[in-house]
């Protein structure tokens, strides 16, 4: 790690900080709640609306059967 300059050093020691343990301090990740929250919330409304599509899908092949008994003179 490069030296800093005395005057710099000095700075951040009255600040509180350890400059020369930077380089020690383990690595760690960490979580973001937020963004953990809305991930699920949106997996959820997903969901939802692949339902919903597969409803609207079975109402259309409905529809259409029934307009092509309608055109050709069968049931209703």
């Amino acid at each position: 790690m490069n030296k800093l300059p005395p005057d710099i050093e000095q700075i951040l020691t009255d600040l509180g900080l350890s400059p020369g343990e930077w380089g020690t301090i383990p690595e760690h990740t960490t979580g973001l709640g937020a963004l953990d929250r809305q991930k699920m919330t949106l997996l959820k409304l997903k969901a939802v609306l692949e339902q919903v599509v597969n409803a609207d899908q079975q109402r259309v092949a409905a529809l259409r059967e029934q307009l092509v008994r309608l055109r050709h003179g069968g049931g209703a």
